[in-house]
């Protein structure tokens, strides 16, 4: 199973300040995942590599996921 995490490209004010950091909540799912067997995560952090909207639909669309979560 194609598992792929999605943080969206959003700006907030405060987001900008604090700097562009991977959010934690990808590491809290993905470990139990990959200890369950589920080795094929992929994420993608639209926020921190500032990716459009047509960018990001493309990089899923390539990721062919069975299932997508984000936050």
């Amino acid at each position: 199973m194609r598992i792929l995490f999605v943080h969206p490209n959003y700006r907030s004010g405060g987001a900008e300040i604090a700097g562009t950091w991977p959010p934690a909540w990808v590491a809290y799912l993905s470990g139990p995942l990959k200890r369950a067997g589920f080795t094929d995560i992929t994420f993608i952090d639209a926020m921190t590599e500032g990716l459009s909207d047509e960018e990001l639909a493309e990089r899923m669309r390539a990721a062919r996921p069975d299932i997508v979560g984000n936050h």
